[in-house]
């Protein structure tokens, strides 16, 4: 199996930090009521942590401001407690926009330092 170049995980993450901003209702009742929103952030959230996992560690040191164990752990989470999660958690996290932000911020420009290593 060919292993997924840096550049495409990056790709992924953007387009996941995208979808689940795209997701996100304005207010926290029409969260709550709709099992589609909660499933598709959900989803988004879960696997644009594990992405940021699989990136260079030597890349994601690089960008110490992000908390990258924290990402992790908060992947593990959601995928394997996924019978205790919160909801009211979920959207607090949601409400961090910054942290998306971070994170997006982090891997645009790592996506343009290493930009040119693409083979």
């Amino acid at each position: 199996m060919k292993e997924t170049h840096p550049l495409d995980i990056i790709d992924f993450i953007k387009d996941a930090i995208t979808r689940v901003k795209q997701y996100t209702p304005e207010h926290k009742q029409e969260f709550d009521e709709n099992t589609m929103i909660q499933d598709a952030i959900i989803r988004n959230l879960e696997t644009l942590s594990d992405a940021t996992a699989q990136l260079p560690e030597a890349w994601r040191d690089e960008y110490p401001d992000v908390n990258w164990q924290r990402i992790k752990d908060f992947r593990n989470r959601l995928a394997h407690g996924y019978m205790s999660v919160n909801l009211d958690t979920i959207w607090q996290v949601l409400k961090m926009a910054p942290d998306l932000d971070d994170i997006l911020t982090a891997v645009t420009a790592m996506e343009i330092e290493y930009s040119n290593d693409k083979t």
